[in-house]
């Protein structure tokens, strides 16, 4: 039997457990964040440097310092150089600072990783020119290599208390003209450069080793217009980016790709620039689509993309996005499910797996109706910012997001939920598969894109996903072993069955159907793995506290899934309850109702509810007014796991 406690009771309890916890807690925090700390003190410097390129330009007594987005090509300003004109730029990853020539004082310097600190270096050892250097870059050993003329110039970054000058000597194999910059290209022991010649501009590689130029292919920039290139960039998945002197125009080409290289132009930053460098071993961290070609999904149809900012590798997550997790891809995957985003597993986190693609699981519109389609998108915002929520679905079939098919929503800053977007019902009954696309732009973002709601094109922030439409219908029922609405004790194994069907007449693919267990796993763990019957239909997983199901259920078909939790023993922070309900949009039965960025059902086929004999109701987040007073909520997440607020 249950016992219910006065709030005076529960009072006493807390502080009772308080006591008692809190001295232990304090260490497992104070453990925990030591650990992180001495992780990340010990981690190769690189992995924290920054994805944005800079460029310098001399401007008389100072240096002007430029921030370029690599997705967007956007600039902004990062500040001046005072009393220096800095050139022949280069990042250096061993020790996180750049290091470039000062030609107004004619002395090599170290700037720090900010533009704050400029400090004026010796070479040991050598005796070249100190004018008229324009080009220079750092390589992942931390060697510092720039020309003057026709000769380049090795420096060992390394030594101590200068650094010191290895070698140098003649280019040889070279042609062309007007390409005043190279950059390292990890992975390849070369530097790359850019020149002008017939019309285009081509591209050429300097071996470290043998000191020899190698011509790598031409690209279609022409030199009329976008010549001169000034400034050029690297990433560690082979992608070169070039800034035109004539135009200001950012340009990207894929070196993976077979030659002639097609460059993808981004927004034009300042013309007249003079140099550039970026971290090379910092993937450019870029979200993309997956709905087929025809709706513009690749990068070289300018498909939508966005820089994904203060990316977490660790977790796939980020500040601003659809659903709960994100990852980074170099192109889009388009394929005929708009599945191929989820199905990439190259992952930069190295999980062999990300999935993604939970800002709308699936839309399944009924045949024979002409009834609007209400999306419920789950959206995570927890920048300071409001964001924009840009939905549009192909209703006309014609592989074009128009405008008459878009709807928008603020969402605000801390808005961690579901966000309904209501589309108009197309003019005829919906006879067809289609898709959606869904994008969320940041506020700050001055990208075309974001300024005009559009469904291609690079955006600063945020994140797209692409949904497939599908024809059809189905019914999603939930039971529960014991039986729903009974007790159970510590140690009891409770067994959970979904049981979806399809209705319709029409197979569904890549269904996705989540069942939230936030109100069960502060009370049991799962026990062993979930299966799915027939098991060729799909599969299913507990990611955080949801089961995932993602399979494809023929016409007339049934697909159940079973999994098990373990009641926990006495004492757990829960609520002594085991609640749960399945969120299956747009099905006859559990489609979700959102209010105020929840999502909740009423239908009582799609939830369960158990009492719990033998545990107190300690509620939500006992410790949270504790931890917040003895100030533990700063110390990098480590009680995160004590939180109860449901997230989606």
């Amino acid at each position: 039997m249950r016992v219910r406690m006065t709030k005076g009771q529960k009072i006493t309890q807390i502080v009772h457990i308080t006591a008692r916890w809190l001295p232990a807690l304090v260490l497992i925090v104070a453990a925990f964040s030591l650990t992180a700390f001495t992780q990340k003190s010990t981690a190769a410097p690189y992995l924290g440097c920054s994805t944005t390129g800079y460029i310098v330009r001399d401007n008389a007594s100072h240096t002007d310092i430029q921030a370029i987005d690599m997705v967007t090509g956007a600039g902004s300003s990062a500040g001046q150089v005072q009393n220096r004109q800095l050139n022949a730029i280069g990042y250096n990853p061993v020790d996180n600072n750049f290091y470039a020539w000062d030609l107004q004082n004619g002395v090599p310097v170290r700037v720090s990783s900010d533009f704050s600190t400029v400090t004026p270096l010796t070479f040991s050892g050598y005796a070249g020119p100190t004018a008229n250097i324009f080009s220079g870059d750092v390589d992942e050993d931390g060697y510092y290599w720039f020309f003057a003329g026709t000769t380049w110039y090795q420096i060992n970054l390394n030594t101590t208390p200068n650094p010191t000058f290895i070698a140098s000597g003649t280019f040889s194999g070279l042609t062309g003209s007007n390409g005043t910059d190279w950059a390292f290209m990890p992975g390849t022991n070369s530097l790359y450069r850019a020149m002008d010649e017939g019309g285009i501009v081509r591209i050429w590689a300097f071996d470290r080793t043998t000191k020899a130029w190698t011509h790598v292919g031409d690209t279609n920039i022409s030199t009329a217009s976008d010549g001169d290139i000034g400034s050029v960039y690297a990433d560690p998945k082979m992608n070169f980016y070039m800034s035109s002197h004539n135009s200001g125009n950012l340009f990207r080409v894929d070196l993976n790709d077979t030659p002639p290289f097609t460059a993808v132009e981004l927004d034009a930053v300042a013309p007249n620039s003079n140099d550039g460098a970026r971290c090379a071993l910092a993937s450019v961290t870029t979200d993309f689509g997956d709905a087929p070609s025809g709706y513009g999904t690749l990068i070289d149809d300018d498909g939508p993309r966005h820089n994904v900012v203060s990316f977490d590798a660790f977790n796939s997550s980020a500040p601003l996005m659809l659903g709960k997790k994100v990852d980074i891809e170099e192109d889009a995957f388009p394929n005929a499910d708009a599945s191929g985003d989820d199905a990439d597993h190259e992952g930069i986190s190295g999980t062999p797996f990300v999935d993604d693609e939970r800002g709308v699981t699936h839309i399944v519109a009924t045949p024979g109706t002409s009834t609007p389609i209400t999306v419920p998108v789950n959206v995570t915002n927890t920048t300071s910012q409001a964001a924009t929520l840009v939905g549009w679905i192909d209703l006309d079939n014609d592989t074009t997001f128009e405008t008459g098919e878009r709807v928008s929503a603020n969402i605000p800053a801390g808005f961690v939920g579901y966000q309904d977007l209501t589309f108009p019902a197309p003019p005829a009954p919906y006879s067809a598969n289609t898709f959606a696309r869904f994008r969320l732009f940041a506020a700050n973002d001055s990208s075309a894109a974001a300024t005009s709601s559009l469904p291609t094109g690079p955006a600063i922030g945020g994140e797209v996903e692409d949904v497939l439409v599908q024809v059809g219908s189905y019914d999603v029922g939930k039971t529960a072993n014991p039986a729903e609405g009974s007790t159970v004790n510590s140690g009891d194994i409770v067994t959970y069955t979904l049981t979806i069907n399809n209705t319709g007449s029409t197979a569904l693919s890549n269904l996705k159907i989540d069942d939230d267990l936030t109100d069960v796993l502060d009370d049991a763990t799962v026990e062993g793995t979930p299966t799915v019957n027939p098991v060729s239909a799909g599969s299913a997983s507990v990611s955080g506290n949801t089961l995932e199901f993602l399979g494809d259920i023929g016409i007339g078909g049934t697909v159940t899934v079973t999994y098990r939790v373990k009641v926990k023993a006495g004492g757990t922070l829960g609520n002594a309850a085991l609640n749960n309900y399945v969120l299956a949009a747009h099905s006859t039965s559990c489609d979700p109702d959102v209010s105020g960025g929840d999502a909740s059902v009423s239908d009582p086929d799609c939830q369960t509810s158990h009492g719990v004999n033998g545990l107190s109701d300690t509620g939500t987040n006992i410790l949270l007014p504790v931890l917040m007073a003895t100030g533990l909520m700063g110390m990098s997440g480590a009680v995160l796991y004590l939180r109860r607020k449901r997230l989606y």
